[in-house]
């Protein structure tokens, strides 16, 4: 039984780590994709099997086995092929030996008939022979070979395709001037698509290649160059397979690279080569050759994607040298005629060594005999190797002097026919001989001018000039009948042939010609744009012929359905959950709304912005309709309402209810309208708020209630408010308040003062409900004074009805003078000694005095000469107050008043300075000037002044000073024209530093501004009962609001209107 034993090695290569299921063959037909005949396999990502098919149902003579694989995603692989051939299984015996071997050209004479080559019997053949193609016609000729084994079987022939150059075209191209490509079927040459290339001796191009009108499958890609001299080169050819665009996977970028020698040892398996991964690679690399021996090799190289897939490799063919020697220079060539007289006997050719030589040499045949010959040449480079003889050309040398070449003059036409070519340069006898190639001798026609034969393309013939005195003949001249023959153009649109109206197709011709006509005469527009029915053809021209009319096209043009209307069933604005129709035109083909759907009604319950096509049967689509919006508006939470406040009013007080912010509007029980109301009647109060279509439910109802203040509180004094020295008093508030606030901000039912100061509290009941202030308790801080020093204002020698003035230092609250006195000043009219002592209390006493001792002299006060009683000016007691961190200037001698004789301006003095340590210093107009600017004291200190008259009788007087340290808000304003309470007074915020800059804010009880002003100063930039547009606003209660640049804490409170 025939069969034939086959070696799988089986890959997935296609997909990421996939495994192979099935494998299947055929001979020679393939019978679709899972139909073949079923090869036992085990499961896996590779497959290496060996398999015995049968073959007895083949018959003799060639044949092709064929396989595929399957892999777990169900993609079949590509098919690998075999080629084998069968034999009569009765001759089938081994052969021991190969005995004969012939070789033949072109045409097979016969197993046996071609002619023999000399070889040794032997089991293997290895042989290198020289032929004869001398006998040869220059071109394309194909060299077959075979052998005869020691049974009398004759092997199939081995062939191998060589051209043979004319002689008279044998000189070297100087530039390469055209390019051409097709693939799998050659269309001959000339008539394949044209490459736009620039002339040169060699070329380098990059072509992009339109691959669109081939089907998904294996092809080759040949190229071919001319030259100028009109020699096409052989083709270059490249496989490539398109892939089917329904398996298309993009790949984005090249991360892998191999190469192997000779044998593939399988993908991922050679040796690696270092990449950076990308779309395309554009690389250089040094590969490793020494373990290579000498001989031809093969190199591969492949790619794998970032899916995983394996590129087919591509390979060169190589030669390496015995030790790896290379070639870097031809040293030398020579050459020779017929026979060679030996390596490095020939002739030589003088030349520069180089890699490689293109250069005319001029060769000597003085001594050649005529005849025909051959020319042989052979090259050395720079390790001494020779190359094999090449041949160059068969020549022959004539016995006579041959006339010169004609020169020919090619003919044209367009269309097939005949063309006239004509040749000149003849004289006396000679005569013109036509040939149809340049070596063959059979002569086609004579004369000087020839006309060819009805030719359907170009061809070339040649001429010469034959002289019969000598009987020699001319170098053939080619002379070319160029006939052109523009095929009938076929166009191709770029769509369908149907379009709805407002759509276009192009419509393409056949590129590379010079003019088109489309109708209207030529032009070079090779591609028009059409959108209106019609019948399309055109004509193309080179320039000199022009081809038959294409057959036409028919574009039909479809007009578009009306832009359609959508009714809405229903409201387009949804308030909470629910939903609206909206509905198509009926009749139409197809509907396509901006959602995506395709039904010609659809429901939605989503905010958005709708719009519908709709198509006809020709699927030719409206333009959108007008939009209809969707607005789907979520029911608001029931809000929260926030209290800023106590819900209990006292004392004409309010409370602030603050909705959530974010809604449009806003409907509180009271009938309010806004986020915010300021509430100050008692009273259950609740809102709602909306976006203009939802309203939430009702929020919680907040209750607010009228609260009782307390009554004013009555501080209980546990002992003297007048302290000596260190010391303190226990002020107590009434018991049965929920908190308690005293004047110094202590919390306490309990103070104990160790400080000077005026106290009070006020007491807060459980509804926060404050009482008024109690009356203040002065708190007073004695120190022991130093014993005091008394002034004589007068004489202490007292005539008849006489006195004198005795003053103790001011300043103090107590004064007990030795004659019981009390006062801080006394007239003394008896004789006697005085002393004084001074304090700040009763108990808080200084030590006494130096004694003063007054005398009477018994005499009448103007016998000798002495001055009436004389009454010294005084000083009339006074506050000055003056905000704390200022500067105050106080006019001094409004508070002076003169006694008997004139004030004395030049004697007023600072007795004692301020306790805190201020600057105070009078100036040259008897000012006082206090400066607590950086000084933080607060509270009331004071200051002792000294006024005397020009009879130097003297007055001291204590002076209080009142350092405020904040503002002091009176919140009532009564805009009368009778000067008392004509605007919102804020006392000393123009006066303290960190209070200047400022904004003053007043809201009327619904939460409404309805004044505002920076830099309030009480003066000119003050509230006086007008808004901010000038107008008197009404009687009423309203809210204040100070802020503060420096930081200073905020001030609120509530501000009494009264017109």
């Amino acid at each position: 039984m025939k069969s034939l034993t086959i070696f799988l090695l089986l890959f997935t290569v296609h997909s990421f780590g996939q495994t192979i299921k099935r494998a299947e063959y055929f001979f020679d037909t393939d019978p679709g994709k899972g139909s073949g005949t079923s090869l036992s396999v085990t499961q896996g990502s590779s497959i290496n099997a060996l398999h015995t098919v049968s073959i007895a149902s083949l018959g003799n003579g060639p044949h092709t086995f064929s396989y595929r694989v399957l892999d777990s995603n169900g993609a079949w692989s590509h098919v690998a092929t075999r080629t084998f051939f069968i034999i009569t299984p009765v001759v089938f015996v081994n052969a021991s030996s190969i005995k004969k071997a012939e070789y033949f050209f072109d045409h097979d004479p016969g197993s046996g008939s071609a002619t023999p080559l000399s070889i040794t019997t032997a089991n293997s053949q290895d042989n290198n022979f020289v032929l004869n193609i001398s006998s040869l016609t220059p071109g394309f000729h194909q060299l077959c070979a075979r052998y005869q084994d020691n049974l009398g079987r004759w092997s199939m022939f081995a062939q191998r395709t060589f051209y043979i150059a004319p002689a008279v075209i044998s000189s070297s191209s100087s530039t390469l001037k055209k390019a051409e490509y097709f693939f799998d079927s050659d269309p001959g040459t000339g008539h394949a698509i044209t490459m736009p290339i620039t002339a040169g001796s060699t070329e380098n191009n990059l072509f992009t290649i339109d691959l669109s009108s081939l089907s998904p499958g294996f092809h080759q890609l040949m190229i071919r160059y001319q030259d100028n001299l009109g020699r096409w080169s052989l083709s270059t050819n490249r496989s490539f397979y398109i892939v089917s665009p329904a398996s298309l996977v993009t790949t984005s970028a090249v991360k892998k690279a191999e190469y192997f020698f000779d044998h593939d040892p399988g993908t991922g398996h050679a040796t690696p080569i270092s990449i950076t991964s990308s779309a395309s690679q554009d690389n250089n690399f040094i590969i490793d050759i020494s373990a290579l021996p000498s001989g031809f090799h093969q190199l591969a190289v492949r790619y794998q994607d970032n899916l995983g897939r394996w590129s087919a490799f591509t390979n060169r063919t190589f030669y390496v040298l015995p030790g790896n020697i290379v070639s870097p220079t031809l040293q030398k060539i020579e050459y020779f005629i017929d026979s060679d007289p030996g390596i490095n006997h020939g002739i030589n050719f003088n030349f520069t060594p180089s890699a490689s030589v293109n250069q005319l040499f001029t060769i000597d045949l003085g001594a050649t005999p005529s005849g025909n010959h051959v020319l042989y040449v052979r090259t050395k480079d720079s390790s001494g190797y020779w190359s094999e003889p090449v041949v160059s050309a068969p020549f022959t040398i004539q016995s006579c002097t041959a006339p010169a070449a004609p020169p020919g003059i090619d003919g044209s036409r367009c269309d097939s026919g005949s063309v006239t070519l004509s040749a000149n340069g003849a004289t006396g006898s000679q005569q013109y001989r036509w040939y149809d190639d340049a070596t063959i001798n059979a002569i086609s026609f004579t004369g000087p001018s020839f006309s060819t034969q009805s030719l359907n393309s170009s061809r070339d013939y040649y001429a010469s000039i034959f002289d019969p005195s000598t009987g020699c003949e001319s170098n053939r001249t080619k002379v070319t009948a160029n006939v052109t023959i523009i095929p009938k153009p076929i166009l191709s649109p770029s769509g369908a042939l149907t379009l709805c109206q407002g759509n276009s197709v192009s419509i393409a011709a056949p590129a590379g010609y010079a003019t088109y006509d489309w109708g209207s005469g030529p032009s070079t527009v090779q591609q028009i744009t059409a959108s209106t029915s019609a019948s399309y053809t055109v004509k193309v021209s080179d320039g000199t012929c022009t081809s038959a009319v294409s057959d036409p096209l028919v574009l039909t043009i479809v007009p578009v359905p009306v832009k359609p209307i959508i009714q809405a069933l229903g409201s387009t604005t949804i308030c909470g959950s629910g939903s609206v129709t909206l509905t198509a035109p009926a009749g139409a083909q197809s509907y396509l709304w901006s959602t995506g759907e395709t039904t010609s009604q659809i429901v939605t319950s989503l905010s958005g912005n709708y719009s519908v096509q709709i198509s006809d049967a020709n699927n030719c689509q409206s333009v959108p309709s007008p939009s209809v919006a969707v607005q789907v508006l979520a029911t608001p939470t029931k809000p929260v309402v926030t209290v800023t406040g106590s819900t209990v009013l006292c004392n004409n007080s309010s409370v602030i209810l603050s909705a959530p912010v974010g809604y449009t509007i806003y409907q509180w029980s009271n009938g309010a309208a806004t986020p915010e109301v300021i509430v100050s009647t008692p009273g259950n109060y609740s809102v709602t708020a909306g976006n203009g279509t939802c309203t939430s439910p009702s929020s919680d109802p907040v209750t607010v209630t009228a609260g009782i203040p307390p009554s004013k509180p009555v501080v209980q004094i546990t002992g003297s408010t007048s302290i000596c020295g260190s010391g303190s008093v226990t002020l107590t508030a009434p018991i049965g308040f929920s908190r308690y606030l005293w004047s110094d901000n202590s919390s306490n039912q309990t103070l104990v003062a160790n400080a000077a100061g005026n106290y009070s509290v006020q007491a807060f009941d459980s509804n926060n409900c404050q009482s008024s202030p109690s009356d203040q308790v002065v708190v007073k801080i004695v120190s022991v004074p130093t014993k005091p020093a008394i002034t004589v204002i007068g004489a202490t020698s007292l005539c008849i009805n006489s006195s004198v003035i005795l003053s103790a230092p001011q300043g103090f609250s107590n004064y007990q003078w030795s004659d019981g006195s009390i006062t801080q000043q006394v007239v003394i009219t008896t004789a006697g000694n005085y002393s004084v002592k001074v304090g700040n209390g009763p108990n808080c006493l200084s030590a006494s005095s130096d004694a003063v001792t007054v005398s009477l002299t018994n005499l009448p006060c103007n016998s000798s000469g002495g001055n009436p009683v004389n009454t010294p000016p005084s000083i009339t007691s006074s506050t000055i107050d003056i905000p704390a961190e200022t500067k105050g200037t106080f006019d001094l001698k409004t508070l002076i008043t003169k006694g008997s004789a004139g004030i004395d301006f030049s004697t007023l003095r600072i007795v004692s300075a301020p306790a805190s340590g201020v600057k105070a210093i009078i100036d040259g107009s008897y000012n006082l000037i206090l400066d607590y600017t950086g000084n933080s004291f607060s509270g009331k200190e004071n200051i002792d002044i000294r006024i005397c008259d020009s009879l130097n009788s003297c007055t001291e007087r204590m002076l209080v000073i009142d350092v405020v340290a904040s503002i002091v808000v009176f919140n009532a304003v009564s805009p009368h024209p009778d000067g008392l309470n004509d605007f919102f007074l804020l006392k000393y915020i123009d006066k303290i530093e960190e209070t200047k800059k400022n904004r003053v804010t007043i809201v009327d009880r619904s939460g409404n501004e309805v004044f505002s002003i920076s830099d309030y100063n009480n003066s000119d930039r003050v509230f006086d009962g007008h808004d901010n547009q000038g107008k008197e606003l009404p009687s009423g209660t309203y809210y204040y609001r100070i802020d503060f640049v420096s930081g200073r804490p905020t001030l609120s409170g509530f501000l009494s209107l009264k017109r």
